[in-house]
């Protein structure tokens, strides 16, 4: 089985917070935006696992992926919204548990991404797939979506976005966002904050048809830059047909004197049940 490099998730924009920072106290209220300056280049690396059964449920399917990105802010327009390119620097993938070698095609070009100051993607144009042939793709869009808090928030607080489903014309899908804590990540305290969303896949989906995302994201506490995000997708769409999905994603910013060992480590929580 030869597999290219999935476009199923891939790092989150470099966003820098702005605003005050925060005092980090037990009733401390925190609010953030995300912004950038145009020029800003940020590294990260990326390490997803998909696991599930085939289509004909003859077997299983394990398939684990190493990348590395950067992301090149274009523009930043007068409203506030990020566009930015992501562009990978290097992919390494394995099928239940042998290296696959890559495709042999032309490099992968850059991906160009709309972000609100919200954290709401508002679009995502890859050139290297085909447009009649991308729905795959669509979710992306609401999976990778960070939504900030427009108030205030405490440790505990909870808020919702309702955005466009880019599935199904005509009908919306809920962002539920909690402040879950402050923890340390790579030796700083870090805004723990989880998203869960359901992503129908049809007007009449059922169960098996709902996409089912829960994304943890950590903030610098003090200058909201993007640290790490965790996702775990259940019954993602993807190229290939494919039955009992689950995708686990670790992504970590890429940072001056962090040893290897830490990525490493971070990894592990792809392997959490």
């Amino acid at each position: 089985m030869r597999i290219r490099p999935l476009v199923l998730m891939l790092p989150l924009a470099v966003l820098l917070g702005c605003g005050v920072p925060p005092a980090l106290a037990q009733d401390a209220t925190y609010q953030w935006s995300f912004t950038a300056q145009k020029g800003d280049v940020s590294k990260f690396r990326t390490y997803m696992k998909l696991t599930g059964r085939q289509a004909d449920d003859s077997g299983d399917i394990a398939i684990a992926i190493r990348s590395r990105s950067s992301h090149t802010v274009r523009d930043v327009t007068a409203e506030g919204q990020v566009v930015y390119d992501q562009a990978d620097e290097s992919s390494e993938a394995s099928f239940n548990g042998e290296k696959v070698a890559p495709a042999k095609s032309e490099p992968a070009k850059p991906i160009t991404i709309s972000v609100e100051k919200n954290g709401i993607w508002a679009k995502r144009d890859n050139p290297n797939v085909d447009p009649d042939n991308s729905r795959h793709e669509k979710a992306i869009l609401v999976i990778q979506s960070s939504p900030a808090p427009d108030r205030p928030v405490k440790v505990g607080d909870a808020w919702k976005n309702e955005v466009a489903n880019p599935l199904v014309r005509g009908r919306k899908v809920t962002l539920t966002s909690t402040l879950v804590g402050v923890e340390k990540v790579f030796g700083v305290d870090a805004l723990k904050v989880t998203t869960l969303v359901d992503i129908p896949t049809a007007g009449d989906a059922v169960d098996k048809e709902i996409i089912k995302a829960q994304h943890t994201y950590y903030l610098d506490a003090k200058t909201h830059q993007l640290l790490r995000a965790v996702w775990v997708i259940r019954d993602p769409m993807l190229p290939f047909p494919a039955n009992k999905l689950v995708a686990k994603v670790v992504v970590n910013r890429v940072l001056p004197g962090v040893d290897e060992a830490v990525y490493a480590e971070s990894e592990k929580l792809a392997d959490a049940k």
